[in-house]
């Protein structure tokens, strides 16, 4: 993680505005714009309002202006990271509302019952595997009684995306029952056309990736949540976003587009537990009880 941030992922762009984290693994069209500040929205609204301290883990340089809004209401934001680049980035950004610490998730250097609010986005998978349990409780140990911490974490298995996908698959299953029908072939093309515009952008940011040093990733099920977590706190699912970057691709920069879009975030609003569930993003939500 830190080796893949510091020579790559904190890094400017060819125009100096993004870093290049963003680039690789976000879509950053306006079309994609009220989605994802939506996203970023939920989490503030589930951390608690206002405190003292609020504790970012593996906050990066904090590269995107709706991550400024979690430490609304606080005194300070303690910022998190393995990369020194990251740090000193977010330093310039937010300057005396910050400190500042260089740190490992699984052994964060501070008291139990330290911060008011914590938050971790993107952070937790990237965690070796048998460690991300010892990285939660961290999360859970520092944070006060009574208080929330907020994780947006990554299902492995996307039910929602293999829904969406399903028709696609089912007409490729197909393709060899009608191979002898005039022009099929043609239609086939077209409906596939349709359904996966972009999907040619996605393919090339997937070899973009093949560039640049690999970066560790394995998600858990939920199951696995439940099963380390259940008798130390309740854990609570709800819906970051509940489809990925590379479906974002395939939305048009245009009306339907964000039509598309807006229907899929007024569902995660109404349903945010099913979202947060079948979906890519959920957000963990973690509360210490008083007794804890």
């Amino acid at each position: 993680m830190q080796s893949f941030y510091d020579q790559v992922g904190w890094k400017a762009d060819s125009t100096g505005q993004q870093f290049l984290d963003a680039c690789l693994f976000e879509d950053l069209r306006g079309v994609t714009a009220p989605y994802r500040a939506r996203a970023d929205q939920r989490v503030k609204e589930l951390v608690n309002a206002e405190g003292d301290l609020l504790l970012d883990v593996a906050s990066g340089p904090i590269q995107y202006d709706s991550y400024l809004q979690f430490a609304d209401g606080y005194r300070k934001r303690v910022c998190v990271d393995l990369s020194f680049r990251a740090l000193k980035a977010a330093r310039k950004r937010i300057g005396d509302q910050g400190w500042f610490v260089q740190a490992d998730v699984t052994a964060l250097p501070f008291e139990a019952n330290a911060f008011d609010a914590v938050v971790s986005l993107h952070t937790i998978y990237h965690v070796p595997a048998d460690e991300q349990g010892l990285a939660i409780r961290e999360l859970h140990r520092t944070l006060k009684a009574g208080r929330s911490a907020v994780v947006v974490y990554n299902w492995p298995h996307n039910t929602l995306k293999r829904f969406i996908s399903f028709p696609f698959r089912l007409l490729d299953a197909v393709k060899g029952m009608i191979v002898r029908i005039p022009g099929a072939w043609r239609v086939i093309r077209r409906v596939k056309a349709m359904g996966h515009h972009g999907e040619g952008e996605g393919d090339s940011y997937r070899s973009n990736l093949t560039s640049v040093p690999p970066l560790y990733f394995h998600s858990h099920p939920l199951t696995w949540f439940r099963r380390e977590f259940d008798s130390l706190f309740p854990l609570e699912v709800r819906c970051w976003r509940s489809v990925d970057v590379p479906f974002l691709r395939t939305v048009r920069e245009s009306e339907r587009g964000a039509q598309v879009l807006n229907f899929i975030r007024s569902v995660e609003d109404r349903f945010p537990r099913l979202m947060g569930r079948i979906g890519a993003y959920p957000l963990l939500v973690i509360r210490k009880s008083d007794a804890d």
